[in-house]
């Protein structure tokens, strides 16, 4: 692909029909963002690190385990609630969330 990454690792469990949790995806928990490109729709698309100091947080949905040292693919939520996608985000534990499986963005390890 012309993001020259190779074989990320895909997260499931966006949220919806599974249950309505979604992936933590507040601008406050991540750090060394970048902006890569919008997706088909006009969602922007990052690469970015949580911040090490919020690891309990990103791990307590159950869905999946996030290596605080690795680097991610994904949006922020602050962007979707800008750009009208209210329905795909939600607030757990004051922070947001996105379902991913309503939007045309993955959330990946990369």
């Amino acid at each position: 692909t012309s993001s020259g990454l190779s074989d990320p690792k895909t997260f499931s469990g966006g949220g919806g029909s599974g249950g309505g949790r979604g992936g933590r995806s507040d601008r406050r928990l991540k750090h060394n963002l970048r902006f890569i490109k919008n997706s088909p729709s006009g969602i922007p698309i990052y690469e970015f690190n949580f911040k090490p100091e919020y690891s309990h947080l990103v791990n307590d949905t159950n869905l999946y385990t996030i290596d605080v040292s690795a680097r991610y693919r994904g949006v922020l939520a602050q962007d979707l609630l800008e750009l009208g996608y209210q329905d795909s985000v939600f607030i757990q534990d004051d922070y947001y969330c996105v379902k991913y499986d309503e939007i045309d963005v993955d959330f990946v390890e990369v």
